[in-house]
């Protein structure tokens, strides 16, 4: 998958949402960010939980914004998510991909766990930083690789 097409066509989905909530969103694509080998519509899913969960955590906050950096290292496409939401608390940290487990409100507490599977099944990881009323990142890492011809 070209991954600046992926998120050419990612984009229009979710600016409209922020630009009404009035959170900022930029991105940052690094051209060496080329190919990944996954499946276009599972990195969907999972960039939407993952952003979703990030709008959530800058709602009311001061200038909200919402972060993507995406790159290639170590023969893997890299997708840093960033806000400056409310943060989860250390203690929270150890829960966060436990089912059920949430600390939003109105959330199911499958989001992460589901995010969590898929990415195992496109051979990717997930890793979460986070500190309480400063904000979360969330990095992905799917395999890069070129395209076969064809």
């Amino acid at each position: 998958m070209p991954v600046k097409e992926f998120f050419e066509s990612f984009l229009p989905l979710v600016v409209g949402d922020f630009a009404k909530k009035g959170t900022a969103i930029e991105i940052v694509l690094d051209d060496g960010a080329g190919w990944a080998f996954t499946d276009p519509r599972a990195l969907q899913q999972v960039l939407l939980n993952i952003i979703t969960n990030a709008a959530d955590a800058v709602a009311g906050r001061t200038a909200p914004k919402v972060s993507l950096h995406v790159r290639q290292s170590d023969g893997m496409v890299r997708i840093r998510v960033q806000d400056n939401g409310c943060g989860i608390p250390e203690e929270k940290m150890n829960d966060i991909f436990k089912p059920f487990f949430t600390t939003k409100q109105h959330g199911t507490g499958l989001g992460l766990v589901i995010v969590k599977k898929m990415l195992a099944r496109m051979k990717g990881t997930i890793a979460i930083r986070s500190r309480k009323d400063e904000g979360t990142t969330v990095e992905i890492a799917i395999p890069s690789g070129t395209p076969e011809p064809g």
